[in-house]
């Protein structure tokens, strides 16, 4: 299964964050840049899990290194798992 950068930006669009609007957002910038913060990133992460069952699983490197933090890098990096 493939995971396109619209799939991701469904899964952001269902979280609702303020000031942040999927239609936006640049999908090589941090999302942290644009207005999502550290909890909103970690919300993100588990809902990818969610969606995509046990096919994918962040680390500690992952999350807290913040190395998938653009869409363009969540998208890469489920489509490497």
């Amino acid at each position: 299964m493939t995971i396109t950068a619209n799939d991701v930006l469904e899964v952001l669009k269902d979280m609702d964050i303020d000031g942040l609007e999927a239609g936006d957002i640049n999908l090589d910038e941090s999302l942290l840049n644009q207005g999502m913060d550290s909890l909103d990133m970690m919300d993100l992460y588990f809902r990818l899990e969610e969606t995509y069952g046990k096919k994918i699983e962040f680390d500690d490197d992952t999350t807290q290194h913040a190395q998938w933090s653009s869409i363009t890098d969540i998208t890469n990096g489920l489509n490497s798992l």
